[in-house]
């Protein structure tokens, strides 16, 4: 019989693998838990176990075999364990960690070795004879020195360049730094760019003036005949073939333009006087990828400052409450339970085939009897959607390829809570879980069309950059930076909003500071407690979860030196609201934030205004449409590897590190310690990454200019002869450089840049003017109009309850301490106002004694609050004598017996309800009516509270003396279903608007 072969063969011999693994595991535990002896104890089963675990790497010697075996090993201890009533908490897998490959292999040496003959000859002849007349030759100069002398050793990047060659070669500086801005379309690169709605990936290159010189020379042959026709080479092969022109053992040399290009690392890492890691020599190479800013975020790093600035609001009217169509209910169901009941409501059972109305029935009865979260809900309703144009396959199809991931991703985030980064960074991690190129294109596009749905029915913020677009999808990083001046310019902002008072305009600076400086994300900045703010001279910041918001991932459970990163003037604007926010909450816990706005202090800022305020303010202040919140993590980052590269050097660009030398050398020992080997590790801990991957691939946005800057250091031994042989200066040029530098034949290359940019005529870079920006000129603070909230107000007011100075108030919170003694003498004034039977109006029973109305305590409640002094903010210049009236009527016909406001007359009750209308729907409001059924006017009276609940309070007898009439109007709580239900009551009516009726009283009144 013949022996088994092909398919068979394999079986068979991964069956005899699997089991001798497992027979090679069983002799392993049987070595350190014998099966005829008893069972180790639990406190010395951990000394065996780790016993077990050091043998495993000797008995397997792959890690794939290595895994199984441990797997094996875990199994055969656990089942012996449960005969012995040992519950043993067993690891479910293996962590295994393989060394980083290094780029100094042993080919790259021997290629190296060759391609160093390569570039000295070349080098050589260029020095000694010039530049020659072959436009070929000029070109091959060009290639050579763009490789060495400005670090590219990315074949892509080099054939990118040749195609410029062709056409117009751009070529701009930024602070007398030459570059050019290179566009590939390479697989396995983000895209960086996005220019009329397309992304592109466009890398910035800074040159040589050595490049420069060369790039000169081929412009000018490339304006005579016969080479005025003369093309750049393509493709690898050719441009390889030119490179290795006319040299003898071109069978030495790499056989591949890639291969090629990065042997030539054997010639940057050892020019003379420069010192470049390997971090940025993969980059140089393309194995570390990073990528630069847009050419108009550039050009603000060489900027003037912002002489005007945008009057914004803080509180958006486009700000829904809360997310439209999203259940009031707690989620019982766990992701797994529903994705299986999903599954089967979508399966075809039987002959019958499953038809789209009665597969909708199905949806339709599972979102009505199950109790789910958001998630499930908005895919089950997207799924509802869809079938109005989509059979149940595709319905089927959809489920198999969206469901699992979106639920699992979303289980532990809040999707009432998420602004628009969240949702960016939630789908690309979708996509990320999806296998093959065009699997992620097709998901990509379907969670356009689901965010699309999600943003029309679920009040979902709207996306930073689309999901996808173009026929392939690439990962897109949204490179960007905010330089200091319009760091400034947008703290400048917050001080000219004109509906926050100075201790939310101090709060607003505060975590745009924090943001900025050390790189929280918004959700981390918000969240912050007294307590996670060391009392220290660094005033050290720990970021971890806590009652308000999860971290990210457990990397980003990290401390930060805060106090480290700041300037003087913002720890003064950080102390400040430190300070305000520790007085005003002296007596809470210390678990309390540190950072709030509105009328709850136990509730984090509204992301979407905060990013959405800062989104605005940075585009209108720069004219560059892609800058959101997130940038200001962005720019600590990238400021800190520029930091950590160049050192004191890094003050040299003050828009990207406004630093003393002395504060730099700081910053870097308390964050990297004495030595900076693993700096790199350093900066991902102190942003939240597991590595500096993720730094390298969204973050880091000057890797350019930190490979430009080391090789601009370069030391060139040349006779002045040389030199005006490499056109890198004229006689009289370099004789005066060499007298004023004491040059003896050791050039720094960086001396030769004015000359060479100049001889080019190369233009500095633009930066873009702001677009449609509404400005105002500050004007002189002692001038400009203060204003306060309620908020404010309740809190200063509160604080003079517990014997506090108003004098000290004011200067505390920069208001005018006539303003405080006026709110002060209202509040006494209102809580004096008697009834004509002598009664307390105002004052209630909780509020003896008190000058202040009682605030209201459930969250819902203050989060209605604050929609309402929102809209009222924003109505009150248009309809200020209906409001005016409204606030007098109710301050003067409230009981504190009762709590709605009293009402004699229909057109007194229409105008009211008129006059709130804008704020306060009619289901919000309930009438209580008294002697309506027997009043001539009981038709006016319906029709004036038409629409609103009703609960008659009193009958009149069809006896007694007929009178008009008269209602309670009275606010519906919020919780009003649950605490009924709870508590048993027939309604529970909410104090909102009383409590705001009785404090713009307070601020507006004059006694």
């Amino acid at each position: 019989m013949s022996k088994s072969i092909g398919v068979e063969k394999r079986n068979k011999d991964r069956e005899r693998h699997r089991r001798n693994l497992k027979i090679k595991a069983d002799k392993l535990v049987e070595k350190h838990f014998p099966s005829g002896a008893a069972f180790p104890p639990l406190q010395d089963f951990n000394l065996t176990w780790g016993r077990l675990i050091e043998d495993l790497p000797t008995v397997f010697t792959s890690i794939r075999d290595l895994k199984s075996g441990f797997n094996r090993c875990n199994s055969v201890v656990t089942k012996r364990a449960e005969p012995n009533n040992i519950n043993l908490t067993m690891p479910s897998f293996m962590v295994t960690q393989k060394a980083e490959k290094t780029i100094h292999s042993q080919a790259l040496i021997q290629d190296g070795l060759v391609f160093q003959k390569l570039y000295n000859r070349w080098f050589t002849e260029l020095s000694l004879n010039g530049h020659c007349d072959s436009i070929a030759k000029a070109y091959r100069s060009i290639i050579f020195s763009f490789i060495c002398h400005s670090g590219c050793l990315n074949h892509h990047l080099i054939r990118a360049l040749s195609a410029q060659l062709n056409t117009q070669l751009n070529i701009s500086t930024i602070d007398n730094l030459p570059f050019i801005s290179l566009i590939i379309d390479e697989h396995g690169y983000h895209t960086n760019v996005t220019t009329e709605e397309c992304k592109t990936t466009e890398m910035i290159w800074y040159l040589s003036p050595i490049t420069i010189s060369c790039i000169k020379h081929f412009l000018q042959l490339k304006q005579h005949n016969p080479n005025i026709h003369w093309q750049a080479p393509l493709d690898n092969k050719t441009i390889h073939a030119l490179l290795i022109d006319e040299y003898e053992d071109k069978e030495l040399l790499p056989t591949n333009l890639k291969r090629l290009v990065k042997s030539a690392i054997s010639i940057i890492q050892f020019l003379p006087n420069v010192r470049i890691n390997q971090a940025m020599l993969e980059y140089a190479m393309g194995r570390n990828k990073a990528y630069s800013l847009p050419k108009d975020n550039l050009a603000r790093l060489v900027t003037t400052p912002i002489v005007t600035n945008p009057k914004l609001n803080f509180y958006s009217p486009v700000r829904s409450i809360e997310p439209k169509g999203l259940r009031d209910t707690i989620p019982t169901l766990p992701c797994s339970k529903f994705f299986q009941i999903l599954s089967q409501t979508l399966k075809e059972t039987g002959n019958k085939k499953l038809t789209s109305k009665s597969l909708k029935q199905h949806l339709n009865t599972l979102e009505s009897t199950l109790e789910i979260s958001i998630a499930q809900e908005v895919l089950l309703k997207w799924y509802i959607h869809k079938l109005k144009t989509c059979k149940p396959s595709t319905i089927r199809t959809y489920h198999s390829t969206l469901s699992r991931k979106w639920l699992y991703t979303t289980e532990s985030i809040d999707l009432t809570d998420a602004d628009e980064q969240d949702f960016q960074d939630l789908y690309n991690e979708l996509i990320e879980l999806t296998k093959g190129l065009a699997t992620k294109t097709q998901l990509a596009c379907r969670l356009s069309d689901f965010h699309a749905f999600s943003v029309q029915n679920f009040g979902f913020p709207l996306l930073l950059e689309p999901i996808n677009k173009g026929s392939k999808y690439k990962h897109h990083t949204n490179a960007g930076f905010v330089d200091e001046t319009l760091f400034k310019a947008l703290l400048d902002t917050v001080d000219g909003i004109s509906d926050l008072d100075f201790k939310n305009k101090a709060t607003i600076k505060s975590i745009l500071i924090i943001s900025y400086r050390c790189g929280l994300r918004i959700s981390e900045a918000i969240k912050l407690r007294l307590k996670d703010i060391e009392s220290s001279p660094e005033h050290w910041i720990e970021i971890r979860s806590n009652n308000f918001s999860d971290n990210k991932s457990t990397s980003s459970l990290r401390k930060v030196p805060f106090y480290a990163l700041l300037l003087e003037h913002e720890k003064e604007i950080i102390d400040e609201s430190l300070k305000i926010a520790r007085q005003e909450q002296s007596t809470a816990p210390d678990t309390c934030l540190a950072f709030t706005i509105g009328q709850d202090i136990n509730k984090p800022i509204d992301k979407f205004l905060l990013s959405n305020f800062t989104k605005t303010a940075l585009r209108q202040l720069s004219g560059i449409d892609n800058l959101v919140f997130h940038h200001l993590r962005h720019s600590a980052i990238s400021r800190l590897q520029l930091i950590f590269e160049l050192n004191e050097d890094s003050a040299k660009h003050p828009e990207i590190v406004p630093y003393s030398t002395q504060q730099i050398h700081k910053i870097i020992n308390v964050l990297a310690g004495k030595t900076q080997r693993n700096k790199y590790y350093a900066i991902a801990a102190f942003d939240g990454h597991s590595s500096p991957e993720t730094c390298f691939n969204h973050y880091f946005h000057f890797c350019d200019l930190v490979l430009y800057s080391n090789l601009l250091s370069m030391k060139l031994k040349a006779t002045k002869k040389q030199l005006l042989n490499l056109n890198l200066g004229s006689r009289r040029n370099l004789s005066n450089q060499a007298k004023l530098r004491g040059m003896d034949y050791h050039w720094t290359v960086s001396s030769f840049l004015d000359f060479t940019v100049k001889k080019i005529n190369i233009i500095p870079i633009q930066a873009p003017k702001p677009k449609q920006l509404t400005t105002i000129k500050l004007e002189p603070k002692s001038k400009s109009k203060l204003i306060a909230n309620i908020d404010t107000c309740y809190l200063i007011l509160k604080q003079i309850e517990q014997g506090l100075d108003p004098i000290e108030l004011a200067f505390k919170y920069h208001i005018e301490s006539s303003d405080i003694q006026k709110w002060h003498k209202n509040a006494i004034k209102l809580m004096a106002i008697t009834t004509n039977y002598d009664n307390p109006r105002l004052q209630t029973q909780s509020t003896a004694y008190r000058f202040l109305p009682s605030k209201p305590k459930s969250a819902s409640e203050l989060k209605w609050l604050s929609s309402i002094i929102t809209k009222v903010r924003q109505q009150f210049p248009n309809d200020k004598h209906n409001i005016k009236w409204a606030l007098d009527y109710g301050l003067n016909n409230k009981n504190s017996s009762k709590s709605g406001i009293y009402f004699s007359t229909p057109k007194e009750l229409e105008h009211f309800i008129e006059a709130f209308s804008f704020a306060i729907p009619k289901s919000k409001w309930r009438i209580q009516t008294i002697s309506i059924n027997q009043s001539p006017m009981r038709q006016l009276w319906e029709s004036a509270y038409r629409g609103i609940q009703t609960q008659t309070s009193k009958l009149s007898s069809h006896k007694g003396r007929q009178g008009h009439g008269a209602v309670w109007l009275e606010l519906r709580h919020s919780d009003e279903k649950k605490i009924m239900k709870a508590r048993k009551q027939k309604k529970y009516s909410s104090n909102t608007v009383i409590f705001l009726i009785h404090m713009m009283g307070i601020m507006m009144k004059s006694y």
